[in-house]
C-alpha cells in the first residue's frame, strides 16, 4: 500500500501542472490520505485522495476536487496572525453571470481530468 501512496504522492508533487502537497498520511498500513493544492488564477484547486487496500494487490482510490475562486487563508506566526483574501466582482449583467458560471464549470471539469491523469501516472 505504501508503494501506491508514494507513487501517487510523487505524481502530484512533480510534473506539470504543479500541485503543492498539503498533507500526506498513512494512518494505517492499508490506507493513505493525500491533500493537494494548485493555484488557478486568483483561486485554487484542492484535491483530497483516499486509498485503501480492498484485497491482495487491489487498491480502491477515491478522490474529490474542490474549486475555489479566492486564495486560501494564510496562518502566520504559528496561527497568531491570520490573513484572509477576498475578491468580489459584482455585475448585474446576466450575460456576464452566465459566462462566469460556464467558465467555472469548465474549470471544474478540467480539474477532475487533471487529477485523474495524475493518479493514473502515479499508478
Amino acid at each position: 500500500m505504501s508503494a501506491v501512496a508514494t507513487a501517487i504522492n510523487n505524481a502530484f508533487s512533480s510534473g506539470q501542472p504543479p500541485f503543492q502537497v498539503v498533507r500526506y498520511d498513512l494512518p494505517r498500513p492499508d490506507t493513505f490520505t493525500l491533500q493537494t493544492r494548485q493555484r488557478v488564477g486568483i483561486g485554487y484547486r484542492e484535491c483530497l485522495i483516499v486509498g485503501g487496500q480492498v484485497r491482495e494487490n487491489e487498491t480502491r482510490i477515491l478522490f474529490k476536487v474542490f474549486e475555489f475562486e479566492h486564495l486560501p487563508d494564510l496562518n502566520l506566526l504559528g496561527g497568531l496572525l491570520k490573513l484572509t483574501g477576498n475578491i468580489k466582482i459584482t455585475s448585474e449583467d446576466a450575460k456576464f453571470a452566465k459566462e462566469k458560471a460556464e467558465k467555472f464549470k469548465t474549470r471544474i471539469e478540467e480539474g477532475v481530468q487533471i487529477v485523474k491523469e495524475k493518479i493514473r501516472k502515479g499508478l
